[in-house]
């Protein structure tokens, strides 16, 4: 999880929610649930690439939000 969250913490962006699950059928899994507001496409698309880069992620989804009130 430290290594998720450096990719944050080195460009000054604090996540709103940061939630981690131990999870899969011999607990060997980390599921993360990163929330974070104000991040531009570009920076979110760069994260989105540098965490799928990092040894052992599977996959990373990223969403955003929509702005219906």
């Amino acid at each position: 999880m430290s290594r998720v969250l450096e990719l944050f913490v080195k460009r000054g962006i604090l996540p709103r929610r940061c939630h981690g699950v131990v999870s899969g059928a011999a607990h060997d899994e980390l599921d993360i649930d990163l929330r974070v507001d104000g991040l531009d496409v570009e920076t979110a698309e760069h994260i989105r690439r540098c965490l799928g880069q990092l040894v052992y992620v599977e996959r990373v989804l990223m969403s955003r939000a929509s702005n219906a009130a």
